[in-house]
């Protein structure tokens, strides 16, 4: 009775012993887009039994700093990436993989054009406000330019610290481009109409008006 014990508390331990091995858990890298929610893939993972077994996901910064993750999901907003680890505790022993979060950054500048008033030939012209916005906070310089819109012709206006003067009556556009470290750009356009300017003694002339 004695012996039959002593191998059953065998069989007990060597069970307990056992070592758990699971499948395809192994550490891996994935890329996120900057601004977006990242919902890690995989919830659960199995054994080679077939047992299966609840994620647990924790995030840090570049800093080192934790980051909230709410049902497997976080909010990238640092460009720099993140740190991540998706881990299970089984028979006390804790099962662990690192993951590496790779941000980029797809999303083009925003561009705004202040409306544009009416011109007069001839005389100098102001340039509205314009104004560049990136998602990273970087600081963007935009290339700006001027042409008159004729029959079927463009023909670019010189343009020094956000003045020219128009030389004729007609539509003329504002072309606004930018573009990030990143590589992401972006093209924003407003027209607007310039009159022949008054003489003295002269009735204003509504007709020459395009739109």
């Amino acid at each position: 009775v004695i012996f039959t014990l002593l191998i059953c508390v065998g069989i007990v331990m060597f069970a307990c012993n056992k070592s758990v091995k699971l499948v395809d858990f192994a550490d891996y890298t994935v890329t996120a887009d900057l601004g977006s929610t990242y919902t890690f893939s995989a919830t659960s993972v199995k054994d080679t039994e077939g047992k299966t077994y609840r994620l647990n996901y924790s995030v840090t910064d570049a800093d080192g700093n934790a980051v909230d993750v709410i049902g497997g999901a976080f909010t990238v907003d640092d460009l720099r990436g993140y740190k991540a680890t998706a881990s299970v505790e089984i028979g006390g022993t804790v099962h662990s993989i690192n993951i590496t979060v790779n941000v980029r950054d797809v999303t083009p500048p925003n561009i705004l054009i202040d409306t544009p008033l009416r011109g007069f030939a001839t005389r100098p012209y102001t340039l509205p406000q314009i104004t560049v916005t990136d998602n990273t906070g970087e600081q963007i310089v935009p290339t700006v330019k001027v042409v008159y819109i004729g029959d079927g012709i463009e023909v670019e206006q010189t343009v020094s610290d956000g003045v020219f003067t128009p030389e004729t009556e007609g539509n003329y556009r504002i072309v606004v481009s930018a573009t990030d470290s990143a590589g992401n750009s972006d093209t924003v356009s407003s027209d607007f109409f310039v009159r022949n300017a008054l003489g003295e003694n002269l009735i204003e002339d509504f007709y020459s008006e395009r739109y």
